[in-house]
């Protein structure tokens, strides 16, 4: 499958790979996602992100299949784990700005 997004510069495909595979980053954008979302196609999609895809695209995912935005679950469980790289990783090309002031303004971290 062609990826959408090129690695931004210092960050191999490799890395990508395993940050899409550990539910880091979007499988659209490849940046850290405020409002992870698992899709009935098993990737993990930014929630902002992908309703702006679905629009774009019809209502098509990246794979080219049908996704409904009442089949797409909210998994704030990763929230987390994307926090703590978020952390030790302050200056990494794929997060996504201010993704902790929108965590705190969506009441998803405390203040």
């Amino acid at each position: 499958m062609k990826r959408n997004i090129d690695p931004p510069p210092g960050v191999t495909e490799q890395e990508m790979r395993r940050l899409e595979d550990d539910h880091i980053i979007c499988f659209i954008d490849k940046k850290t996602m405020t409002r992870p979302m698992q899709s009935p196609d098993g990737k993990f999609y930014n929630y902002t992100t992908l309703v702006d895809y679905l629009s774009d695209h019809k209502g098509l995912g990246p794979l080219g299949q049908l996704i409904d935005m009442k089949d797409v679950v909210l998994r704030e469980d990763l929230i987390f784990d994307i926090y703590a790289f978020v952390e030790q990783n302050p200056t990494h090309p794929c997060i996504r700005e201010n993704i902790i002031s929108d965590w705190k303004r969506l009441g998803l971290i405390p203040e």
